[in-house]
């Protein structure tokens, strides 16, 4: 899983303000992506974390 999100994750580099990695298990983590800038790009970003089929759970809170 972590070479797909990091692929992502450069990917969207211009629109990710800060990124917390925790370890809830040895096999689970969490990721926590603070995300600033063009909405389309924030979609397309969420659309990939859900299509990769890597991660048990996805969500987009909008502030």
């Amino acid at each position: 899983m972590e070479d797909t999100v990091t692929a992502i994750k450069h990917e969207f580099e211009d629109i990710i303000s800060t990124q917390i990695h925790n370890h809830l298990r040895e096999d689970k983590c969490i990721e926590v992506f603070i995300l600033e800038g063009d909405a389309a790009r924030i979609n397309d970003l969420v659309r990939l974390f859900l299509t990769t089929r890597k991660m048990d759970y996805v969500k987009l809170i909008v502030a």
